[in-house]
């Protein structure tokens, strides 16, 4: 009792939790280095430590004072002695478990209840009600939804062949998305707290201010580059905006930029950041599984259109600043380049081996592993930055405590993938968007982009991506859309919901932050992310865009697409050289579509519609500055 009244609210400190979150990590250290359990005892392992810590760490009353404190420690001690009972049998029976052949015993119902019920107070207390909710009414649809009428009605099913479905088997709990976060995820976010306890988040910190520190728009270029970097990690949007916008925003805000554009690149580029590789969030392992495709292709996939996404933020900001000439940092706030590489540079090493390992064909376990013990020799390197074994705990403990918001949202996303399966939820969704859309791919594309917008909203990325993946990319599949580029498309307008109203929870915290509109933050993160709501249907009708296909025949729809976002930001900045009229405006929007549109026929038409817009705009500029200097 002592010990939980030391761990109110969300409090990591404990030496209990420390204990529990270190043999976290290390038996995911242990297993990266000499290999898995059993996949279901490995998960059953996996999601045991992180109910175990949610339970010792977020408290059922936080607050709670006097009796009410009593009843809150009772119900987490409950919760806690669950959690090891539902542990012990699963694990030391797994090979049982799984060889059950339908034949369910009530001793695995009465477990498998037990756990659907930790695991969604597990995703209320540390997720979020928003995921509990989805994943309950998918719950309630498995066993209410034989009174409902039509298609959306199915079958009745005993409590022993859901028992098999959500427990028994990996088709739920035990699926895809936990998988994932057992073998994959949890490496790289311990990966992550290595190199934030080695001092690396500094040297990014420093190293992208004196990349563009000096630059038109210095402020929001060094947000976008912080940011994109941390969100390409954190898994979600929302936290990685709570995180970097405390320091970023206010840095925007003091040199000129508007409270709501401050907000708004914030969350525009903590978005970014879950699509760019190679983490993406952490969601390319899931979508690896998914597809069954190796994850450094998922990677190399998603480069050129994250590439594409982050051009089209940074010309934004650029323009922003041209616009309402909004000053560089001030000296004195921009690192010297040399300096920073020189004392830092070494912080690269563990980044570029980790990715030279997985462009090699090394298991993404392996590369991890090695990748973290190479974080802690390398931070020998400097005296202030070496890792001692105080600091070796601090980070294997933060790296367990950090993954818990991930593996629940895996766990609860197990119960969705479950629903769906076993109602055939999925193959329902996927025939209502054939119909509705005529068996033509490009409708298909606008309703699975709407409804994923949709779905997506309040989501963290890899909750969305799961139910997405699972409803809607089969449907883009069956039409012969590429199965990787469909599934990036449903990723993309997956994410896409933390910017775009009425429910866009990264653009309302980044809005908090900067003291700001939250709609008015949201509907400017929206036009800073505009080439995201393009960008997935180039790659689906043209997959070289995902650099599939020989290296020559890549080089003109690259081309063509990197100058379509630079007119796309020209046109809805209305800033070019000088600021743009609505007639050119327009030219330039419909260049931007045509040459983002795939098509070589109209890139011919984009780069004419192009070269008219800037001949129009620099002869008018000219005109214009002449008539300054004649009336001064």
């Amino acid at each position: 009792m002592a010990l939980l009244e030391r761990l109110d609210g969300k409090q990591t400190t404990g030496g209990l939790v420390t204990v529990v979150a270190v043999s976290m990590a290390l038996y995911h250290l242990y297993t990266a280095h000499y290999g898995v359990l059993a996949h279901w005892q490995n998960r059953a392992i996996h999601l045991s430590f992180a109910l175990t810590l949610i339970f010792l760490i977020y408290r059922t009353l936080p607050n709670a004072t006097g009796p009410w404190r009593w009843l809150s420690n009772g119900i987490d001690l409950l919760c806690l002695a669950a959690v090891g009972y539902v542990a012990h049998y699963s694990i030391t029976g797994h090979l049982d478990i799984q060889q059950r052949a339908g034949l369910i015993p009530v001793s695995d119902q009465i477990v498998a209840a037990i756990l659907i019920f930790l695991v969604l107070e597990a995703t209320r207390r540390c997720v979020g009600i928003a995921m509990t909710i989805i994943a309950g009414l998918f719950l309630l649809f498995v066993f209410y939804g034989t009174y409902l009428p039509g298609q959306l009605g199915h079958p009745s099913f005993s409590y022993a062949r859901l028992t098999n479905q959500f427990y028994n088997s990996t088709g739920g709990i035990f699926g895809a998305p936990i998988a994932a976060s057992s073998v994959y995820i949890v490496l790289f976010i311990i990966f992550g707290a290595f190199l934030n306890r080695s001092g690396a988040g500094d040297f990014f910190s420093d190293l992208s201010r004196a990349l563009t520190g000096k630059s038109i728009g210095g402020p929001a270029k060094a947000a976008v580059v912080a940011s994109g970097l941390t969100g390409s990690v954190t898994g979600s949007a929302v936290a990685n905006v709570a995180t970097t916008g405390p320091f970023t925003i206010p840095v925007m805000i003091r040199y000129g930029y508007s409270r709501v554009f401050s907000g708004s690149v914030e969350a525009a580029a903590s978005t970014g950041g879950q699509v760019l590789p190679p983490v993406m969030g952490a969601t390319a392992f899931i979508i690896a599984e998914f597809t069954r495709t190796p994850y450094n292709l998922i990677a190399l996939y998603a480069l050129f259109p994250a590439l594409l996404y982050f051009l089209g933020v940074f010309a934004m900001v650029h323009l922003e600043a041209k616009k309402n000439n909004i000053p560089t940092l001030k000296p004195e706030e921009i690192p010297n380049l040399k300096n920073t590489l020189l004392t830092g540079m070494h912080n690269l090493i563990p980044l570029l081996v980790l990715i030279g390992m997985l462009v090699a064909g090394f298991s993404p376990m392996k590369a991890g592993f090695y990748a973290i013990v190479l974080v802690v020799v390398i931070s020998w390197f400097r005296k202030d930055t070496r890792m001692m074994p105080k600091d070796i705990i601090l980070a294997l403990r933060d790296g367990a405590v950090n993954s818990l918001v991930i593996v629940m949202a895996c766990a609860a996303a197990g119960l969705i993938v479950g629903s769906i399966s076993v109602t055939g939820l999925g193959l329902k969704f996927s025939a209502a968007i054939i119909s509705l859309s005529g068996g033509l791919l490009l409708p298909a594309l606008i309703l699975t982009a709407l409804a994923s917008l949709v779905l997506g909203m309040g989501m963290i990325s890899i909750s969305a991506y799961v139910i997405l993946a699972s409803l809607a990319a089969p449907a883009l599949v069956n039409m012969g859309a590429e199965p990787v580029a469909a599934h990036l498309f449903v990723y993309f307008f997956g994410i896409l919901s933390n910017v775009t109203p009425p429910i866009c929870i990264a653009a309302f915290t980044a809005a908090g932050i900067a003291g700001a509109s939250q709609i008015r933050t949201g509907l400017t993160a929206t036009r800073l992310a505009a080439t995201a709501f393009i960008i997935p249907f180039m790659f689906v009708i043209d997959p070289r865009l995902m650099l599939m296909g020989e290296p020559m025949s890549l080089i003109i729809p690259l081309f063509s697409a990197t100058v379509g976002v630079l007119a796309l930001a020209a046109a809805l900045q209305g800033y070019l050289l000088t600021k743009v009229i609505w007639p050119e405006r327009i030219v330039l929007l419909l260049a931007a579509l045509a040459l983002l549109s795939g098509n070589p026929h109209s890139d011919v038409i984009g780069i004419a519609l192009g070269a008219l817009a800037l001949t129009f705009h620099i002869v008018r500029g000219r005109r214009q500055d002449a008539a300054t200097r004649m009336a001064s």
